[in-house]
């Protein structure tokens, strides 16, 4: 699931993996995931895209290939975000 939303008015985008931020410069930079699933306001994607409208395409890979670090730690049969 692709999550929506904006952490000190920057535009934010994330998944369970991995998480993106277009921060002064532009460019999309990834961000910590707990960061934005803890502090981020979350909006649907349709507000997302009037909040944000001049927003360069982010390339796709950056919500499909693995994250670069793993949990700590996870809940036998649980998942670590559940």
């Amino acid at each position: 699931m692709k999550y929506y939303g904006t952490l000190d008015g920057f535009p934010a985008i994330w998944t369970e993996r991995r998480g993106w931020m277009q921060i002064l410069n532009g460019d999309w930079t990834e961000a910590s995931i707990a960061e934005l699933m803890t502090n981020a306001a979350m909006m649907d994607q349709a507000r997302f895209e009037r909040a944000f409208r001049d927003l360069p395409p982010y390339p796709k890979e950056f919500l499909t290939s693995p994250g670069i670090a793993k949990p700590p730690f996870t809940f036998p049969n649980t998942g670590p975000w559940r």
